[in-house]
């Protein structure tokens, strides 16, 4: 047994140990006896939407920051290359 199915088997064993045998049991009976506290189709289509509502929002603000800081970078770079060309250029 190699070591990743050992220490899968050892939490798992941690897991029986602690659970009571009728637990599949009891929470199957639980869910059938109240259908009517299932989330509904449409809230799980509107928090799925929120989340990746939220998802694009943290990715267009990050982009934008980073977009911003790698812009920066770049007008240094140019600054350097243009002041290297206007020093060369006063030499001559």
């Amino acid at each position: 047994m190699n070591p990743e199915n050992k220490a899968w088997q050892e939490l798992c064993d941690r897991a029986d140990a602690r659970l009571p045998g009728d637990f599949a049991e009891r929470v199957l009976r639980a869910s059938r006896q109240r259908p009517d506290r299932s989330p509904s189709l449409f809230g799980q289509l509107a928090l799925s939407a929120a989340t990746a509502a939220l998802c694009f929002l943290a990715i267009a603000i990050y982009h934008s920051h980073d977009t911003s800081a790698q812009d920066l970078n770049s007008l240094a770079d140019w600054n350097q290359v243009a002041s290297a060309v206007d020093d060369s250029s006063l030499a001559q």
